[in-house]
């Protein structure tokens, strides 16, 4: 008896779902009323699969239907409607039809002729996918619209044809497989295949996944009218060897999203009105040099920017190899990540006013075409002993970086902050003196400065940052005043040469280090032998095992020595050879020992500092 009951109740439930699946039935194919009250959409007779029940393999969509005496317009085919017929061979879709479902023939792989009418507006979400019999496809001039995978893996399709490259650059294509050319490789215009890509005048955007067509281009024209381009516009066109523009300004402002939007990452060569672009010169009153504009331009040689330029976007020039020499404009005031990656032909970066380089926001090591080119040249000298500008107050990040053709620096007392990473892999700077006016070393600002030799870290800086002269290898001696009240991570570390190190600190066990709780990483990797100087009288506090709960530091050290006043070049003894250190660093000849050199401790280096020291070699 509950076996009966249950099988009823099954069978209730099938006729309840096959009532709902449809309004009504005419010619074998089911609809479903709009809410307009004159139109239908097409849908399926089962909820389940088979979807339709004895379906003919060519399918002829009305463009009418008349039921109970009304006729109704045919304006749509619903999501799912005719999935999975496996046995359908043909279909033509009327002029009626404006839209085409979600998975409307999801997995009928058996259609091989497709007929769409032209006032189809959208194709849902993986409309045709899995129709892998389909070889050719027409796309009419009305559709705006494609969904995600409405093509995804229809495998033998080898031809789209279109009848306007306007619509077809204003189709929202929602991924690569929204687009059949991912498969067919060939566009065809009004019957002609297109390798040569014309955009037309009228178009201002060319959207997303338009052409992913792989080798089906080999050239592209860009009028000035485009300011934007979708993502992956031209992703994978690896048979693109030119673009053609006619106005670098325009180029210079369209909008694109990243590097397989641009035809240029694939044809590398651009050419300005039929002539190949190698000396770019940006135009005068270009404001700013877009996102990706000249990403992969490997025909490029040698590029000026002009004073008018104030910002460059992310990977603007990035994967231009045959660039040598860069000319920056001095109203440069920001370049975007990565703008200069992977420029390994640059070999000459040309500026004309140091402080405007300086002032120059560069959102990484990349964005800097010193990061290639490695040497800096100022009005076409190469700048080889730096001098930074008085009145310079910032020294920004990155700007010096990997500059190897520098030897030294001079940085003036109006300079208050140096960025991080702002002479990092400086790997010929030798010499480098610190202002007084600087309160913290930042973050990597020395690091991998191989051929520094000495520093002497100013009475105004109070903190040290994380690892700004990490692996500063040949770096033999540094002294670091007492006005410093933190040191933090790999301050030194790998400095393999440090022999010598001035510590002015009176009680180093209140500096703030963020050092391991567990090991020493601030001075890792100095010689065993190093001689730590420290004042009179502190040598246990140096020599403590613990402060708080992090290991000292300064045990590091292979000797611990109190200091002698007046001993400014730290040999042991004092003699002339003092005096004519502490003259050195009056005349900026020499900061070697600049925090010994304050001999009467007020903080300045002055004349009173040679009297005092005449005064202890007379025993006054």
């Amino acid at each position: 008896m509950k076996t009966r009951l249950l099988a009823f109740l099954l069978l209730i439930m099938a006729a309840a779902m096959h009532a709902s699946a449809y309004d009504f039935m005419v010619n074998g194919l089911c609809y479903n009323f709009n809410d307009n009250g004159t139109s239908v959409t097409v849908t399926y007779q089962n909820s389940t699969q088979p979807y339709y029940s004895n379906l003919s393999s060519s399918l002829t969509i009305p463009s009418s239907v008349t039921y109970n005496g009304k006729t109704y317009v045919v304006t749509s085919i619903g999501d799912q409607a005719f999935r999975q017929c496996f046995g359908l061979r043909s279909v033509t879709i009327p002029n009626s039809v404006t839209s085409i479902g979600e998975e409307a023939f999801y997995f009928s792989h058996g259609i091989t002729s497709l007929t769409m009418g032209n006032s189809v507006t959208s194709i849902g979400r993986s409309c045709f996918n899995n129709c892998r019999s389909l070889t050719t496809i027409s796309i009419p001039s009305s559709v705006t619209e494609i969904g995600y995978n409405a093509f995804y893996a229809c495998e033998s399709l080898t031809r789209v044809d279109i009848t306007s490259l306007a619509a077809w650059c204003n189709i929202n294509f929602l991924n690569d497989f929204a687009n059949p050319l991912y498969w067919a490789k060939n566009l065809y215009l009004n019957g002609t295949k297109i390798t040569h890509l014309s955009i037309p005048s009228t178009v201002t955007k060319i959207k997303a996944n338009a052409f992913v067509c792989d080798t089906c281009l080999t050239q592209v024209t860009i009028p000035s009218s485009v300011i934007e381009m979708g993502s992956n516009t031209f992703y994978n066109c690896t048979n693109l060897t030119r673009v053609n523009i006619s106005d670098l300004t325009a180029w210079c402002n369209i909008n694109i999203p990243n590097s397989t939007s641009n035809p240029l990452y694939y044809g590398k060569n651009l050419y300005l009105n039929s002539t190949k672009v190698t000396n770019l010169t940006i135009p005068n009153g270009v404001t700013s040099i877009k996102n990706y504009v000249f990403d992969g331009c490997t025909s490029i040689t040698k590029v000026t920017i002009p004073n008018s330029v104030t910002s460059i976007g992310n990977y603007a020039f990035s994967g231009c190899t045959g660039m040598t020499q860069v000319t920056m404009g001095n109203a440069v005031n920001s370049v975007g990540s990565s703008a200069f990656s992977n420029c390994s032909g640059l070999t000459k970066v040309n500026i004309s006013d140091v402080a405007a380089w300086c002032n120059i926001d560069f959102a990484d090591n990349t964005s800097n075409p010193l990061n290639n080119a490695q040497n800096l040249y100022l009005n076409n000298s190469k700048i080889t002993h730096l001098e930074i500008p008085e009145g310079v107050t910032k020294i920004k990040k990155y700007v010096f970086y990997k500059c190897s053709g520098l030897e030294t620096a001079k940085i003036p007392n109006s300079v208050t902050e140096i960025g991080d990473c702002a002479f990092r892999l400086c790997g010929g700077l030798t010499k480098v003196n610190i202002p007084n006016s600087l309160t913290t070393i930042g973050f990597y600002t020395f690091r991998d400065c191989s051929s520094l030799l000495s520093i002497s870290i100013p009475n105004s800086v109070t903190a040290i940052g994380t690892a700004p002269f990490e692996n500063c290898t040949s770096l033999e001696s540094v002294t670091i005043p007492g006005s410093v009240t933190k040191i933090e991570n790999w301050a030194f570390n790998g400095c393999s040469n440090l022999n010598v190190a001035v510590s002015k600190i009176s009680n180093p066990q209140d500096v703030t280090y963020t050092n391991s709780s567990t090991s020493n990483r601030i001075f890792s990797g100095i010689p065993a032998t190093s001689t730590l100087y420290v004042p009179k009288g502190t040598t246990d506090k140096y020599l403590l095992e613990q402060y708080g709960d992090k290991p000292n530091p300064w045990l590091a050290f292979g000797n611990v020595l109190e200091l002698i006043d007046g001993d400014v070049n730290i040999d042991g003894q004092i003699t002339s050879a003092d005096v004519t250190a502490i003259y050195n660093c009056l005349l900026d000849d020499d900061n070697s020992y600049i925090a010994t050199c304050d001999i009467n401790g007020d903080g300045n280096i002055t004349a009173a500092d040679v009297t005092a020291i005449y005064n202890m070699l007379l025993g006054e």
